[in-house]
């Protein structure tokens, strides 16, 4: 679609505009929010403790994903990625945190190829 071919003159080129708009409207109150000592703990002298466990989960689901997506396709990485974020934040059942992951990656898969034409890379799930 051409940019502008809309009636109203507002076409696709819009979106990274206004996605930057909103990601510096956010900077900035973050920024004013930091800035103003808002939202700090009670005790400002406590410095919080790097959990590095969950920072070794997290790296690990964001490395596997970028590995996993192009052999196995999208379901199956987001999967993966899942499961490894809900440990990072704690969660200790991995056979209920798959099949969660799994479905709202289909979900989601479907959802960009069904409403935007776009597909994310289906790989091993090709036929599903």
């Amino acid at each position: 679609m051409p940019a502008g071919a809309l009636y109203a003159k507002i076409g696709p080129s819009i979106f990274p505009y206004a996605t930057a708009v909103g990601l510096g409207v956010s900077g900035i109150a973050l920024l004013w929010t930091a800035g103003h000592g808002m939202g700090s703990p009670s005790d400002a002298t406590a410095a919080p403790s790097l959990d590095r466990r969950a920072l070794a989960w997290l790296g690990a689901g964001l490395a596997a994903n970028v590995v996993l997506i192009g052999p196995l396709g999208f379901i199956a990485a987001s999967t993966v990625l899942f499961a490894c974020v809900a440990r990072a934040f704690g969660s200790r059942r991995p056979l209920r945190d798959a099949p969660i992951g799994f479905a709202l990656a289909a979900v989601t898969h479907q959802a960009f190829i069904r409403l935007l034409g776009l597909d994310l890379g289906s790989g091993t799930f090709a036929g599903f």
